[in-house]
């Protein structure tokens, strides 16, 4: 059985997947998207939205001494090197 068309879309910024079952005749296939249980026919399309996941454990830690820097919410533009001194003849 070809599940066939998997289609993610974010056009109007709601993240949806669309699936459609392209093998066989009078076919279906059971599943479950984002825990929620789905049949697919031939022949029809279903088009659920995509769920933000949250993670299951914590992020890993840096090991020591290689904690990458923080990154500010806003660019702060960085301060311009003074120019190299005139030389006077």
């Amino acid at each position: 059985m070809d599940l066939g068309d998997i289609h993610h879309d974010s056009k109007d910024g709601l993240h949806r997947a669309t699936y459609t079952l392209l093998d066989g005749t009078d076919s279906s296939v059971v599943f479950r998207h984002n825990g929620e249980q789905l049949t697919v026919t031939t022949g029809e399309s279903v088009t659920q939205r995509i769920s933000k996941r949250h993670p299951m454990l914590p992020r890993p830690p840096q090991p020591p001494g290689r904690e990458p820097t923080r990154r500010s919410a806003t660019l702060t533009p960085r301060p311009s090197a003074p120019p190299p001194p005139r030389r006077v003849a």
